[in-house]
């Protein structure tokens, strides 16, 4: 994964590594706190999407991948539907850009959090991927939601 310690900035001061997506850049902003820099997604609107993505490529030896992801939120209300919450966002995809598995289990948060609490969860790769999407997310949810130090661990 580029980037995933979220420190470091391209050549036009963005997050290197990584796509915002256009819908999301206002309410997307990088941090800094104590040295520490972050991402922090900002949403008061419900009925907003809101997301950035990285591409990871898959190994074809990898059996496994462990997702984790620092997470803290304030003023944090999910929606009342299924995925309706923040979360790292995770889909495996083949070399035409197809989805291979279902809804896996993911990093998210159980409610508000003002401290920094750690998410993880390993899944299994299905056969034919070629491409992790990971995305920092937020959907119809409102709140302010920050994500740092996310790691993709392949387990052979």
């Amino acid at each position: 994964m580029v980037n995933g310690n979220l420190e470091r900035t391209d050549s036009k001061g963005g997050l290197l590594g990584w796509r915002i997506d256009s819908r999301s850049k206002s309410n997307v902003q990088m941090l800094d706190e104590n040295g520490n820099h972050f991402v922090r997604i900002s949403n008061d609107n419900a009925g907003n999407t809101l997301y950035l993505e990285q591409k990871v490529p898959v190994d074809p030896s990898w059996k496994q991948v462990t997702v984790t992801c620092r997470m803290r939120s304030k003023d944090y209300k999910p929606g009342t539907g299924s995925a309706q919450d923040a979360r790292v966002l995770l889909s495996f995809r083949d070399s035409q850009g197809e989805h291979l598995n279902s809804t896996p289990a993911e990093p998210k948060l159980p409610g508000d959090s003002p401290a920094w609490i750690e998410r993880n969860v390993t899944l299994d790769v299905p056969v034919k991927s070629t491409v992790l999407h990971v995305q920092l997310y937020m959907k119809n949810t409102t709140g302010v939601v920050d994500f740092d130090d996310i790691r993709v661990a392949p387990v052979k």
